[in-house]
């Protein structure tokens, strides 16, 4: 009896042998239509060539920009661990932060760091005042549509003049919006100018609610630069006053003085100076821009400044209020996503970035840094040896020198390719490379394979039940309606390798079977009229053991069925060849 390897491949060959005689008695029609079928599956698996090479290299350029953005990532970080003692390793909460944020905020990672680091070199180390101070300005870059470096040096700027901590940042940001309201200025504008006025504030101890109330109501009447320039000059007029200001203050009764700013404060101080003239402003604030700035505040926007100080005290949620409306956006969505896939693309590079670092490491050192066999050292050997070879050439003896050259080279080499550490090295690379392929995109690729498949499978059964070629082809409704069980084709081929009655599907040449050279295939009608005088035959039972034993002894014969149906039988065996001699009777 076949193997069933066998017994696949005489299937396979009588398939073939069977679909070239059914080809050959198709009209002209359906042997195109067919063959179009095959150009079509043929030019589908050539597709899936060209898709299997358009993948390779996209993987391999994919693995490429991730390792750029992981070195992206780690020189940026390495930046800023260059501002602590502690190692890279020791900082592993700044890196916890860093992606934290990145991801919630829709910042990619060099961004970020860079944030961190702007934030640790303006004094605020530890992680709490760090991450106070890079959230706030994220979210205020996000709802000022401003940069970031730019919302973390506006907030920086104000806590350091003013000594606050960096858990004191989003109080900051929320008085930088809340100006952005009730002002003639934006976020992007003001967040680079509140520095030049801040410093000066702060040591005037002015709050910082009437600093931002202040520069809110000045840039109603002017241009912010004019307005922080002549809040400036407002102020110094009172920390470093002329003589002839001061003077002037004392005889009107205002103390024109930073000791006075201090105590009663910039809106008190306004009150007074509005009951004064023109003139007698200008006496005290000689200083033109500090005059239009006392004009703005303590003249014609005295009410103004002091609801704009009042709007100040109730700043805290502006921020997020500017923010909310930011993020709900598309443009705000849209970049998120991007950042998030880039996120994505760093972290794959990630997996096997010291693994590539390390080989690069010992490539460096083997080419560049050994004194014996690096690079160097072989162009030093070289002039030596090209000496020799101009006069191997001289006297005939150029190939062995030659040959000696390469073979040092490609031995030195192989020493080093062959080492454990370098062995060692390029094991781990691809074993975790093939841990992240095996956990990560074979599955993805898995499920696209088998929607590819499923997809090709239902265009070729609709095209099966369009030209109906089941029918057409092999005369049956259930291939017409391809609605075969495929799966025992292959793994249950039927065998019957002593014989036996054939079960399975109903329907000409339904039932796939393994056949050995010599065997006689009886047709159904035939086996079910003669089958005990078959299974007799087929237990090697002769002609005799069959007249003889076919009835038990004490049976009544019928002549009838003898004469009409066994020896004929016989005869049309012994015709074939088997043998066979019917009686005469």
């Amino acid at each position: 009896m076949a193997t069933l390897s066998e017994a696949i491949k005489v299937t396979i060959d009588a398939s073939a042998e069977s679909f070239k005689k059914v080809m050959d008695s198709l009209p002209g029609i359906a042997k195109k239509s067919i063959g179009k079928v095959g150009q079509t599956v043929l030019g589908l698996t050539k597709t899936f060539l060209k898709l299997g090479t358009v993948i390779t290299a996209t993987f391999t350029g994919f693995a490429v920009l991730a390792l750029k953005k992981s070195a992206e990532a780690e020189k940026a970080f390495a930046n800023l661990a260059g501002l602590f003692r502690e190692s890279i390793d020791e900082l592993s909460e700044y890196k916890d932060a860093i992606d934290k944020l990145g991801v919630q905020y829709g910042v990619s990672t060099v961004e970020m760091t860079e944030a961190f680091y702007q934030s640790v070199s303006a004094g605020f180390r530890s992680i709490e005042d760090a991450t106070g101070v890079v959230e706030a300005a994220t979210k205020a870059a996000i709802a000022g549509s401003a940069e970031l470096p730019t919302a973390v040096e506006a907030i920086t700027r104000v806590l350091n003049a003013y000594n606050l901590a960096g858990t004191d940042a989003q109080k900051v940001s929320d008085l930088l919006f809340q100006t952005v309201n009730y002002g003639v200025t934006t976020f992007a504008e003001l967040a680079p100018n509140i520095g030049i006025v801040a410093g000066m504030a702060a040591k005037a101890e002015l709050s910082m609610e009437e600093l931002f109330g202040a520069i809110a109501t000045l840039t109603k009447q002017m241009p912010l630069a004019e307005a922080i320039t002549s809040l400036n000059m407002v102020i110094t007029g009172f920390l470093k006053p002329t003589e002839d200001a001061r003077n002037a203050a004392r005889s009107l009764g205002i103390d024109l003085s930073a000791a006075g700013l201090a105590t009663h404060g910039l809106h008190d101080a306004m009150a007074k100076v509005a009951d004064l003239s023109a003139e007698q402003q200008a006496e005290l604030f000689p200083n033109i821009r500090a005059l239009r700035g006392i004009m703005s505040m303590a003249s014609d926007g005295a009410k103004e400044f002091e609801q704009n100080i009042g709007a100040m005290n109730e700043a805290t949620g502006a921020t997020m209020n500017a923010f909310g409306k930011q993020s709900d956006t598309l443009g705000h969505e849209w970049k998120t996503f991007w950042n998030g896939l880039n996120k994505a693309v760093e972290k794959f590079g990630d997996v096997f970035r010291d693994d590539v670092k390390n080989i690069l490491s010992k490539v460096n050192a083997a080419l560049f840094e050994d004194d014996e066999g690096g690079v160097f050292a072989w162009i030093d050997k070289f002039q030596d040896a090209y000496e020799a070879f101009k006069e191997d050439i001289s006297s005939g003896r150029f190939g062995k020198t030659t040959k000696d050259i390469v073979m040092g080279m490609a031995n030195k080499f192989k020493e080093w390719w062959n080492s454990e550490e370098v062995q060692g090295v390029i094991k781990k690379t691809f074993d975790d490379v093939g841990k992240f392929m095996e956990d990560t995109f074979l599955p993805i690729a898995a499920e696209i394979g088998k929607a590819i498949a499923k997809a090709m499978l239902d265009a070729f059964v609709a095209a099966w039940k369009a030209f109906d070629l089941g029918k057409f082809i092999f005369g049956s409704e259930e291939w017409g309606e391809f609605n075969i069980d495929w799966s025992p084709w292959v793994k249950n081929i039927l065998g019957l390798q002593a014989g036996g009655v054939v079960h399975g599907p109903s329907g000409p040449d339904a039932v796939p079977a393994r056949l050995t050279a010599g065997e006689y295939v009886v047709n159904p009608e035939a086996a079910a009229q003669h089958l005990p005088l078959l299974e007799a035959i087929n237990q090697g039972a002769s002609y005799h053991d069959v007249s003889m034993n076919t009835f038990n002894f004490g049976d009544r014969v019928d002549r009838r069925f003898v004469r009409d149906e066994i020896i004929p039988e016989l005869r049309a065996a012994k015709r074939a060849g088997y043998g066979l001699d019917a009686p005469r009777w």
